[in-house]
């Protein structure tokens, strides 16, 4: 019962297997990823649990895996819209078998920042919204759900790459302006919000996607990356 470390961050966190006795709702409590089988394998041409062999390494080099980055901020329960809006085609690009990894995202780091004043809404929200992936479909065989909080290398990531963007560059994204209208922070503008792109920027290159799939809002942010 003991789950391989995760390959990713060995150091900070940890990876299950769907075979596992571990309740899906204790795994994530504990802040484990949710990561699928499939990885574990050796022969696997993947970065899983145990080290391929040097065959697998070489043919690893000559080809590009297909990967998806998606996810939601976990602020409340998923609704019809969701499932209209995004997650019927995740589960339909998990079960097309033409991805090699497919990463799902609990994005409570970004959510925080705004909604510093209620962190029990997003911590509670965590597990619920990963209840309603189960139930929508995404299936941890296939797909590795895990929580943005628990990868400390994305904040690090991220903060490296503040110092490549400029502060008038935020300031023309116009999903940024969008939403701080929407929002009435006017001057009050929480700095984790504002850096929203560069934080999405770390995410999807520390997961080197290949696919993001996101509304038409998103698009500045993508382009930014």
């Amino acid at each position: 019962k003991t789950p391989g470390a995760c390959p990713l961050w060995p150091e900070h966190a940890w990876c299950i297997q769907k075979s596992y006795a571990q309740p899906v709702a204790q795994s994530l409590r504990s802040g484990c990823i949710l990561r699928a089988g499939s990885r574990f394998n050796s022969k696997k041409i993947t970065n899983g649990g145990c080290i391929p062999d040097a065959k697998c390494q070489e043919h690893a080099q000559n080809i590009m895996s297909k990967i998806i980055l998606t996810g939601d901020r976990p602020t409340g329960k998923l609704h019809i819209g969701h499932f209209a809006g995004s997650l019927k085609q995740r589960v339909l690009l998990q079960d097309s078998g033409n991805f090699d990894e497919i990463y799902i995202m609990l994005a409570d780091a970004q959510a925080l920042t705004d909604n510093a004043d209620n962190p029990e809404k997003v911590r509670n929200n965590i597990l619920e919204v990963a209840l309603d992936y189960l139930a929508c479909g995404i299936d941890p065989e296939k797909s590795s759900i895990f929580i943005q909080s628990q990868l400390p290398q994305l904040y690090e990531l991220s903060f490296h790459y503040m110092n490549l963007v400029t502060v008038s560059r935020l300031q023309r994204n116009p999903t940024v302006k969008a939403e701080i209208a929407q929002k009435n922070f006017e001057q009050s503008i929480p700095v984790g919000f504002f850096t929203y792109p560069i934080s999405q920027a770390a995410d999807i290159t520390a997961f080197k996607a290949t696919t993001v799939p996101v509304g038409e809002d998103q698009a500045p942010m993508i382009e930014q990356t």
